[in-house]
């Protein structure tokens, strides 16, 4: 009589996830065990797995690559661990925010810019105002700081001075003939 003895051992895979630690965090759990994995860890074939993202601020998760496959756009994706190297890249973006530039209560401009990145000025025009600088506050008392990083929706307002009206004035005689040059008049004159 001879007796046989098998022995076997599950193969494990590496579990490889990539991803902007400034954007999100990521944590791999296995499910209904409280073992955590990390990204480069070996793992056993067929494993019930967890992957949650979670968003830090000013980014927004986008969705779970395989190479150039879309594997997932849930932040949290729940998964056997395959019989392969498995390589995940997690892509997630900047969040946007409105930028409203307003003059005389009317928003004149908006724009969106990433989150914490800076708006560029720009100067507006009026007729018979010279346009001075752009404000946080209607009440025109706090200067904006464009290289303050954009972190909320921001307005801004326009401060204004006035400039003296002048009227372009074209003498004629009784039969419509220029007897003089054109002038320029400041009003009131």
């Amino acid at each position: 009589d001879y007796s046989v003895e098998a022995r076997f051992t599950i193969n494990s895979y590496a579990l490889n996830v990539e991803f902007d630690e400034t954007a999100c965090s990521v944590t791999i759990t296995e499910e209904n065990s409280s073992n955590v994995y990390q990204s480069g860890d070996s793992v056993v074939f067929n494993t019930p797995l967890i992957i949650t993202i979670t968003e830090k601020t000013g980014y927004d998760f986008v969705k779970i690559v395989e190479g150039q496959e879309q594997i997932s756009t849930l932040s949290v994706y729940t998964f056997n661990m395959p019989a392969k190297e498995y390589n995940l890249n997690i892509e997630t973006k900047l969040e946007k925010r409105k930028v409203q530039f307003i003059s005389q209560s009317v928003i004149i401009k908006t724009v969106e810019v990433d989150y914490n990145t800076c708006v560029e000025s720009f100067e507006p025009t009026r007729d018979n105002y010279r346009f001075i600088n752009w404000y946080e506050d209607a009440g025109l008392s706090r200067l904006y700081d464009f290289d303050a990083k954009i972190v909320e929706d921001v307005s801004l307002y326009a401060d204004w001075e006035e400039t003296t009206k002048t009227y372009l004035v074209e003498f004629v005689d009784w039969n419509g003939k220029r007897i003089d040059t054109i002038q320029t008049i400041p009003e009131g004159e």
